[in-house]
């Protein structure tokens, strides 16, 4: 083996097990939840639950000191398999003149069916809207 060749093996070696390395998989070796970075809003939350053949919808946009208005549309889709959803209930234009906005509501849905239920809100704060949504699947 030529001498350029066994240092570089070397020192690929040493560099795997230095303790920089080690610390470096350590820190990374668990998943890191990503959370998202709203400038106008501190939550969106979304809440689903059944009681019979009630869908129970909940959802709640929590906006930072200074919001202004919120307008929501929040929608229950039922899951028909391969990713995709038939809208069957939406509420629009939900309007709130503050920083907090919530909603709840019921709908007929019919049992051993996925549904999910989604919030699509604009939040205005200091004359700047920001879109944001949630959601939230769940069986009955």
């Amino acid at each position: 083996m030529k001498p350029r060749k066994t240092i570089a093996i070397l020192m690929f070696v040493m560099i795997l097990c230095s303790p920089y390395t080690l610390a470096f998989k350590s820190v990374y070796s668990t998943p890191i939840a990503i959370q998202p970075y709203w400038a106008n809003v501190h939550s969106v939350t979304v809440g689903l639950s059944f009681t019979g053949t009630t869908a129970n919808c909940a959802a709640r946009v929590q906006g930072h000191v200074g919001t202004t208005k919120i307008v929501a549309d929040v929608i229950l889709e039922l899951w028909v398999g391969t990713n995709s959803y038939i809208t069957i209930k939406t509420w629009n234009n939900i309007i709130v003149y503050g920083s907090t906005l919530t909603f709840s509501g019921v709908h007929n849905v019919a049992r051993g069916f996925t549904y999910r239920l989604t919030i699509n809100a604009d939040v205005t704060r200091n004359g700047t809207t920001e879109s944001v949504s949630n959601w939230i699947v769940r069986g009955v």
